[in-house]
């Protein structure tokens, strides 16, 4: 490989972010199978995709919130939501998860309904990152 002047020398079956359930971060990695965060990275997944930011467990977003109480679902779909955008942070999804949204109902319900305002917000927000 060449990259910016540089020659890389890589196995063959190399890859990069070799564990797609663990999220690396600006403070440290999340194991996504085993629920827990560490400040210590691992160099052997060879994470070349960080979240610009650090993560915290206990971190509340006011502002997400109050948007998704503003479309006015009810809070099993709001759940459901937020659970899908989760799955569309992961780089790589693996085994039987996958990223797939349909919406139910008739044209004008779902634009009054806030859904397609909630797509383009998550869209927005997914090329941020």
């Amino acid at each position: 490989m060449f990259y910016n002047g540089l020659i890389l020398m890589a196995p063959r079956g190399f890859s990069f972010n070799q564990n797609p359930m663990v999220l690396n971060f600006t403070n440290g990695v999340l194991d996504l199978e085993e629920g827990k965060f560490s400040n210590l990275y691992q160099r052997e997944l060879f994470q070349n995709i960080q979240f610009p930011f650090g993560f915290d467990r206990d971190q509340k977003c006011p502002l997400w919130m109050g948007f998704l109480k503003s479309l006015k679902f009810d809070d099993e779909t709001i759940l459901r939501l937020q659970e899908w955008v989760g799955y569309c942070l992961l780089p790589k999804v693996i085994g039987t998860l996958q990223k797939s949204l349909f919406f139910i109902g008739e044209k004008l319900r779902i634009i009054d309904h806030g859904y397609m305002l909630f797509l383009g917000v998550t869209i927005r927000k997914k090329q941020a990152i």
